[in-house]
C-alpha cells in the first residue's frame, strides 16, 4: 500500500481515493507523472467533457496530445484534438460500448496506461453488480496486456462498495 500520489509506483492497478478537496490536484499530479514516465495513455472521462480535462492539463503544463480520450460524459469530442485521438461513448451507463472502446484503443499497443476518472460515476449510473464486473474485467484484461491502470475515486459513500472490491486486486491503494 502506498501513501501518496507523488511516490506511488506507476505499475499494475492503482486505486486513488481522494477527498473532494484533493481530487483535482491528485488527478493533475498523477496525469503529469504518467505522461512523464509512461509517455502515452488512454484517459477515460465519465463525468466531465474532455475539453475541460484538456484545459486543466494544459494549465498544469501537461500535454494532452500524448493521450487518447474516451469521453463517456456524453459529449462529442472534437475540440483541439487530432482526428484519431478520441472516441465518444453514449455515457457512463453504456458499459458494453465503453468496454469495446477501451479494448479497441488498448489493442493498438500504442498506450502504456489507462486513467479512469472516476469510478464513482460508474456506480452512479449502473448497479453495483454491473459496475463491479465491468471494472474487474477491464482491469484484469489491461493488466494482462501490461497496461498500468489508474482508477480515481472520490472518498464518498456511493463509491465505498466498489472501492472495496477494487482494492482486493490493486497493487497500490492511495487514500488522500
Amino acid at each position: 500500500m502506498a501513501t501518496d500520489v507523488k511516490t506511488v509506483s506507476l505499475n499494475g492497478l492503482i486505486i486513488v481515493i481522494s477527498s473532494s478537496e484533493t481530487f483535482q490536484k491528485n488527478n493533475q499530479l498523477l496525469i503529469q507523472r504518467l505522461v512523464k514516465e509512461k509517455k502515452s495513455g488512454i484517459y477515460v472521462t465519465l463525468s466531465v467533457a474532455h475539453s475541460v480535462i484538456v484545459n486543466r492539463l494544459e494549465k498544469g503544463k501537461s500535454k494532452a496530445n500524448s493521450l487518447f480520450f474516451i469521453d463517456g460524459a456524453g459529449k462529442k469530442c472534437t475540440d483541439g484534438l487530432k482526428e484519431g485521438h478520441y472516441k465518444s461513448v453514449q455515457g457512463p451507463e453504456a458499459l458494453t460500448e465503453l468496454s469495446i472502446a477501451i479494448s479497441e484503443v488498448a489493442n493498438t499497443g500504442n498506450y502504456q496506461f489507462l486513467f479512469l476518472d472516476s469510478i464513482g460515476t460508474l456506480q452512479l449510473y449502473n448497479d453495483f453488480e454491473n459496475a463491479s464486473k465491468f471494472t474487474r474485467f477491464m482491469t484484469n484484461k489491461l493488466k494482462l496486456m501490461g497496461i498500468t491502470c489508474v482508477i480515481i475515486s472520490l472518498d464518498e459513500s456511493q463509491s465505498e462498495k466498489l472501492n472495496s472490491v477494487l482494492k482486493q486486486s490493486a497493487e497500490f491503494v492511495v487514500i488522500e
